[in-house]
């Protein structure tokens, strides 16, 4: 019997550009990408390897079936996880609001940080990527755990004040006796303190109950604050200088040119003209991280160096400067103008 194209091995040579583009995107490399695919792997063998009696399952078909042999009654019908997921009442686990947060640890050994948002109704755990260990099982230890003190009515700031000291697993962890309880002004901040190599992302435009700019979701009880939001600081994208810069890539695609000037504070984006669309909407992100520079008053090549460091977005339609990306030069914005509309 042929062995179906999807589980043939790929070459080895479009398998490891393949790699590289996915770990672009996350912002880690490429051993790092490997690294945490063999962690999958391991996962999911282990995940395998157990009886029914030995799962822990908090009653989702997901978790508790699949495992061995195929059957009728061992196999997850369509739209069975959500009709579970529906019926089960937690906290959200995404917010904008400031998050209080004790550690989980197992011995020495830290697991990750279970949150509660300040004023919202968010809670939730963040595993450490370099624990030992199923990450899977300790976060659905810790998820239903989260739902139980939902369904006893506690705030979010309560339900993690009230599992320091409480006897918990010992293999998802404990929060300790004398753990502190510290305060984060973003989960994202927070996740980035946990978990440099491995960003969060800024998650649904709905946290909360309101969009980013505060205007609630549910219509019927306003529209919210509306205020006029002054511009932000940007650096002039006009430059008699000599340039630096670097291409803005998906996948094997250049969106556009992020550039700084040498001789002046100027900087900008331009958009590549066989890019099309995409190359304009990914200068939208661009231009936001150049405008966050600006402002905290950073210059346009330290400005420069920023973006060529900063990780990958969460969603890959903004591009990425890879890691293996060069510098490049150019006489003068007209000669990058024209790179960015021939080339």
């Amino acid at each position: 019997m042929q062995t179906p194209p999807w589980l043939n091995p790929a070459d080895p040579e479009k398998q490891r550009e393949a790699d590289e583009q996915t770990a672009a995107r996350m912002g880690i490399t490429v051993e790092r990408l490997h690294e945490i695919d063999r962690q999958t792997a391991a996962d999911q063998r282990a995940r395998d390897a157990l009886s029914r009696e030995e799962r822990i399952v908090d009653d989702n078909p997901k978790f508790n079936k699949g495992f061995g042999p195929l059957s009728p009654e061992n196999t997850i019908a369509p739209g069975e996880v959500r009709a579970h997921s529906v019926q089960q009442k937690n906290y959200e686990f995404w917010t904008r609001l400031r998050v209080a947060y004790v550690p989980v640890t197992r011995g020495k050994e830290l697991l990750g940080y279970l949150y509660g948002s300040q004023g919202g109704n968010s809670a939730g755990f963040l595993p450490r990527v370099a624990a030992q260990g199923s990450r899977g099982a300790t976060a659905s230890y810790w998820k239903r755990r989260l739902a139980e003190t939902c369904a006893m009515g506690f705030t979010p700031e309560e339900a993690i004040r009230h599992f320091i000291g409480a006897p918990s697993d010992a293999e998802c962890g404990v929060v300790a006796a004398d753990a502190a309880v510290a305060v984060a002004d973003t989960i994202q901040g927070l996740a980035l303190q946990l978990n440099p190599e491995a960003p969060l992302g800024e998650g649904p435009w709905i946290q909360d109950g309101t969009s980013p700019t505060g205007s609630p979701d549910d219509r019927s009880n306003g529209w919210g604050p509306l205020v006029s939001a002054p511009a932000k600081p940007t650096f002039p994208v006009e430059t008699s200088s000599s340039l630096v810069f670097y291409a803005v890539t998906r996948g094997n695609t250049i969106l556009g040119y992020l550039w700084s000037a040498i001789t002046e504070d100027a900087a900008g984006y331009l958009p590549r003209t066989a890019a099309g669309h995409d190359g304009v909407a990914a200068g939208g992100l661009w231009k936001h991280r150049l405008q966050d520079a600006c402002g905290a008053g950073t210059s346009s090549q330290e400005a420069l160096r920023q973006c060529r460091n900063a990780a990958a977005y969460i969603y890959d339609r903004f591009g990425v400067i890879r890691p293996d990306a060069i510098e490049r030069s150019a006489p003068d914005l007209a000669a990058l103008r024209h790179l960015a509309e021939q080339e």
